[in-house]
Parts: structure tokens; sequence; C-alpha cells
């Protein structure tokens, strides 16, 4: 029986300090997971779940702060809180995904590699870049799109003495 995956983005860890506002109170703890849905908190165990607040947090020191509205889902008592985004802007939703996306890039069954690449269809022949080759298939940026389910005769142009 394939189960269906219960959650709607993957998860990363994470080693962030986060700022939370809950009322007119400012309390300071770390994320340990994030989410595109939302965070893990290292919290004592002070907030019960449905719990509203202002979350301020920079997912990597080199990328700006992120202000989102959040909600507590769920705790783990002695351990933290699972925290749900409410409201967050388009631009910081992609960003976080970007985030997440580049920590999960090398968990891979098959690593990829770029290649230029002669491309046959039918009479036509061009010249392709694919910056997504592996064991497993390939993506072949093309000017012009090709229709689906068109046999395509593919040739790499691999230096001397390799494979």
């Amino acid at each position: 029986m394939n189960k269906k995956p219960i959650r709607k983005y993957p998860r990363v860890d994470a080693r962030f300090p986060v700022r939370y506002i809950i009322g007119d109170r400012t309390f300071r703890t770390r994320a340990t997971t994030l989410g595109g849905g939302g965070l893990f908190l290292q919290e004592g165990g002070t907030l019960a779940p449905g719990t509203e607040m202002l979350l301020r947090f920079r997912p990597a020191k080199h990328l700006r702060f992120i202000e989102v509205r959040a909600r507590v889902r769920y705790q783990i008592p002695g351990e933290g809180v699972g925290i749900e985004f409410v409201e967050v802007s388009q631009e910081d939703h992609q960003l976080l995904l970007r985030v997440i996306h580049h920590r999960t890039g090398n968990r891979r069954r098959y690593p990829r590699v770029p290649l230029v690449t002669q491309v046959y269809c039918e009479e036509f022949m061009w010249l392709a870049f694919s910056r997504d080759a592996s064991l497993g298939g390939m993506f072949v940026e093309t000017k012009q799109p090709v229709p689906l389910g068109t046999r395509l005769t593919i040739r790499f142009h691999l230096e001397e003495g390799d494979p």
C-alpha cells in the first residue's frame, strides 16, 4: 500500500535565532526545523496550541530578515512547539522555499552534471544545454519547445578517452 505524504513542504534542520512577539511581549528562542509552512522552535512548553504571534527571523546569515504571522500548531513537552505560518508574503515564502531547496539539493539518488548535447529531432539538429543530466534522465533546455512524445536522438560530446 502506498502512503500519501502528509506534509505539504519538505523540512530541513535549522539552527537560527527567532524573535517572536505575543501581544506586547517579545521573546527569543531558536528554530531547530524549517519547513515551507512553519518552524519548530525550542521552547520551554509555555506556548499552548492556537497561540498567535508575530515571528521575525533570518533563515541564513546572508539573507534578510523575514516577518510572518504564525500560530502554535502543537507542543512537545520538554522539546518545543510546532509553528504554522498563517500570513507570509509571497516573496518571503519563495525565499524560504529556495533555502529549503538549496539545503536538500544534495540528497538526489543520482548526482547531476551539466552537459552540452546535440539533439536530433526528425530532420533537424540543434545544440542544447542540459543542466540536469544523471543516470535517471535529463532535462534539456531548447529555444523552441518540442512536442510531447517526440522521439529524440541525443549525442554527447565527451572528452577523449571518456566512456
